[in-house]
């Protein structure tokens, strides 16, 4: 029987911009961490709000914006924290509160909410969703042992053999795979009426 493989153990950096150059490591297993992984484990370390939490990388300046993509071991990022909303509501609220306002009718002073229209025109889906083998939005999404990347189970089931169907790298048919998660959780909370999903 074939040894079982393990996947690595590596890191990525993280600075806040408020603290000079102070950096400190997040671990993780595989090769590849997604960027809501990461926000998610900065915020619960240190006790912020997740959605305070905006990742640039030191290097390039880019800026990490989608939760689905996957960042390299050993990369350094600048932690930026972002205004609430909610904030910026009560901001709003709190000048429109002056004496002009107040006289204005409660029918009239009260602003209608309207719900925001779904576009017309869908935007192709984020490859970072789709599974590599069928090109759909993944169903399940199991990581692989030997090369720490993620397809839908049935995808893996259906792909059954000596060797894994993403690295073609040979393995045990019986390892069991690793369910991913985070990746299921980020892709069940899309809004799939926004996105051109593949057929």
């Amino acid at each position: 029987m074939m040894g079982q493989t393990r996947l690595d153990k590596n890191s990525v950096f993280f600075r806040f911009a408020s603290e000079g150059n102070v950096l400190e490591k997040v671990e993780f297993y595989g090769r590849e961490i997604a960027v809501g992984d990461l926000r998610h484990t900065i915020a619960e370390r240190k006790n912020i709000p997740k959605v305070d939490v905006m990742l640039v990388n030191e290097g390039t300046n880019e800026v990490y914006s989608r939760d689905g993509m996957m960042l390299q071991r050993n990369v350094s990022v600048v932690v930026r924290r972002t205004p609430v909303q909610t904030r910026k509501k009560a901001a709003v609220l709190q000048v429109e509160g002056n004496d002009a306002w107040s006289r204005v009718p409660a029918e009239q002073a009260a602003p209608k909410v309207v719900e925001p229209e779904k576009p017309e025109k869908r935007t192709a889906c984020p490859p970072e969703y789709l599974c590599p083998l069928c090109r759909k939005i993944f169903d399940k999404p199991s990581i692989s042992r030997c090369c720490g990347r993620s397809a839908c189970s049935k995808c893996f089931e259906e792909r059954r053999s000596d060797s894994c169907a993403l690295c073609s790298k040979q393995w045990d048919i019986e390892q069991p795979r690793v369910p991913n998660l985070r990746l299921a959780e980020i892709v069940g909370s899309l809004d799939l009426d926004y996105f051109d999903i593949p057929g």
